[in-house]
């Protein structure tokens, strides 16, 4: 046999019905709380297919001036390092090959520095005063 108790109390479906809204209210807002900070953050992500070049160079002291540059303006950037004698992807490194005797050490590495495609003009303005 089944017992089931069959209680029907105004009282406890309007609480249930006014938590269950509530807590709809509450999860909307905090949905659109989190659209709305991160959306500026997700609208400028650095991808390859929108990035513009605006360093290439030998130097860290002028790569870690940019960077700071950019950094305080409050424009996000991207960057890449390469360094020449670090091994290639299944083969030995040029260092491994022929030794780093005569290379100057200062030059072996190039940094790259990326901005947002829309963000580039402004970065250029910085950068050129």
């Amino acid at each position: 046999m089944n017992h089931y108790i069959n209680i029907k109390d105004e009282k406890f479906d309007k609480f249930i019905n006014l938590s269950f809204l509530i807590n709809r209210i509450c999860y909307i807002i905090m949905i659109n709380v989190f659209q709305l900070t991160f959306y500026k953050e997700l609208k400028f992500m650095i991808m390859i297919w929108n990035r513009i070049e605006v360093f290439v160079g030998n130097s860290l002291q002028k790569f870690n001036e940019i960077g700071h540059i950019l950094s305080s303006n409050g424009i996000k950037y991207d960057y890449k390092i390469v360094d020449s004698t670090s091994p290639i992807f299944f083969g030995a490194s040029n260092r491994a090959r022929t030794g780093i005797f005569g290379i100057n050490t200062d030059y072996t590495k190039m940094y790259y520095i990326y901005v947002h495609k829309k963000e580039y003009d402004y970065a250029q303005i910085l950068l050129k005063s």
